[in-house]
């Protein structure tokens, strides 16, 4: 028996008058916006909603897993920027900067924007990249964590940890007597380009990952009693 994966719709309105007086109407609300055509500086345009909504995406992320690890806080702001290109229009980029008033310490903080990170949001080119070979991402849901399994006595052989080196992503460190296997991919949220050229790259990034696990265990080393293997893939 499959389990149905659950969907949830959005249905969003927006109306404009000549001269560009705009509004989105969302469930009970109606957010006034700029559509003329030119850049005013009284509404948002929809660059600043595209912005808002990440905004409001991440917060709401946070109160979400706030309530799931439990973390404590008082309250959470966040800055996000984005960098628009003329020719041909487009965002190119977005950064964050996300502050929590809390007095969890360091590394329950870190814990926090990991799970906002990996489960909050999704990158569209891994989507669809993984769709071309009938694969898909797995419910957002945060999977056990491995410390809790480490701390229920399980142990393991191998420890693989994926990330990119290359823009200072750290991998996470796992305890115990293992043999660690560190893959550095490139990280398709930084692909530039086309659509289709970021999505070139994002499936060569699929399909070395496929090439690494259909490898099987037979091209792993025996297990010493600690010990790591680093390989990059740029």
């Amino acid at each position: 028996m499959t389990a149905q994966s659950s969907t949830m719709t959005y249905v969003v309105s927006a109306t404009t008058r000549a001269g560009g007086a705009a509004s989105v109407h969302a469930r009970a609300s109606e957010i006034a916006f700029d559509g003329s055509a030119q850049s005013g500086d009284a509404l948002p345009g929809p660059a600043d909603l595209l912005c808002a909504a990440l905004s409001a995406c991440i917060l709401k992320n946070v109160e979400r897993f706030a309530n799931m690890l439990p973390f404590r806080y008082d309250s959470a702001s966040i800055e996000v920027t984005a960098d628009r290109e003329e020719s041909p229009p487009r965002i190119v980029r977005m950064h964050y900067r996300l502050r929590i008033v809390t007095d969890e310490p360091a590394a329950r903080i870190e814990l926090l924007h990991k799970n906002i990170r990996k489960f909050g949001t999704i990158t569209p080119l891994v989507v669809e990249a993984l769709a071309h070979v009938g694969l898909s991402l797995p419910s957002t849901a945060p999977p056990p964590s491995v410390f809790d399994q480490f701390k229920a006595g399980r142990h393991f052989h191998y420890f693989t940890a994926v990330y990119n080196e290359e823009h200072g992503q750290e991998y996470p460190q796992f305890p115990g007597v293992t043999q660690r296997l560190y893959w550095s991919f490139p990280d398709p949220a930084s692909f530039e380009g086309t659509h289709d050229q970021r999505l070139a790259r994002a499936m060569e990034v699929r399909d070395a990952i496929r090439t690494r696990l259909d490898a099987g265990p037979s091209t792993l080393p025996d297990a010493p009693r600690s010990s790591t293997t680093r390989t990059d893939s740029q």
